[in-house]
């Protein structure tokens, strides 16, 4: 009979269960710190993508979503809405660059230009048209 071999069995366990648990905080850390990475731009690669985009930061009244979407740090964005506001998009022109209109009710009716920078798709230009 071995005394030893159940000690020396035993004393790996606490160990592993350490080390797992330690792997599985590891795996939690990185999924929220790149599930919650804000710091990258919105990233579309065409018109429609953008102007889908362009509805979701209306209807969230998002000024920092929608100024993603812009090709340029000092663009405005005055198409925000509110989060009772139920844009809608149409005209939609263009396949990486072009155009669309977005229907913002009791607010009015913006045209906005969709250019490349790098490759995402991003707006260059708002005009409001009523």
């Amino acid at each position: 009979m071995n005394d030893a071999a159940p000690d020396e069995q035993r004393s790996w366990l606490p160990l592993a269960l350490a080390g797992g648990f330690v792997a599985f905080a590891l795996v939690v850390a990185l999924l929220a710190y790149f599930a919650n990475d804000t710091s990258k731009p919105v990233s579309a690669r065409s018109v429609d993508e953008v102007a889908e985009l362009a509805i979701e930061a209306v209807e969230r009244a998002d000024a920092d979503f929608a100024q993603e979407l812009s090709c340029s740090d000092e663009a405005s964005t005055p198409y925000v809405g509110d989060e009772s506001a139920q844009a809608t998009k149409s005209a939609v022109e263009g396949e990486a660059t072009g155009s669309f209109r977005l229907t913002i009710p009791g607010t009015g009716q913006f045209a906005l230009t969709v250019e490349q920078d790098g490759d995402r798709s991003c707006v260059a230009g708002v005009i409001q048209i009523d």
